[in-house]
């Protein structure tokens, strides 16, 4: 679902209309380069879960920026604000959510899997 997430940032601006435009370029070069780094971390992360899960709050924490770029950036005085805002919020909870799940879901396995004692069982 994190990869999806990411991907969709990759085609955002250009489906939501606020690219190549002068006004957009925060809110286009934003989606383009967390979308991409959203993408290759999940894409990894799925590739090796149980290795890497801490790929995982790495997304989540792109997430949590992704929260709050739109008003670090100052997306509110572009003619895309809304659309722009609105997608790098809603998207940015759902990576948050959902990154820092398969983190806490990964650990946990692995805690179990050492056993009470600590050790691999």
């Amino acid at each position: 679902m994190v990869f999806l997430a990411g991907v969709w940032l990759l085609l955002a601006p250009v489906i939501l209309d606020y690219a190549p435009h002068p006004e957009g370029l925060g809110a286009y070069w934003n989606d383009l380069v967390v979308g991409g780094m959203v993408a290759l971390l999940a894409l990894v992360r799925v590739l090796a879960p149980e290795h890497l899960p801490w790929l995982s709050l790495v997304n989540a924490a792109l997430g949590a920026w992704l929260v709050v770029s739109p008003f670090v950036l100052d997306y509110a005085v572009r003619a895309y604000a809304m659309r722009a805002t609105g997608n790098d919020v809603a998207v940015g909870v759902l990576i948050l959510v959902v990154a820092v799940a398969s983190a806490v879901t990964t650990y946990q396995r692995r805690k179990a899997a050492r056993g009470p004692d600590g050790a691999s069982t």
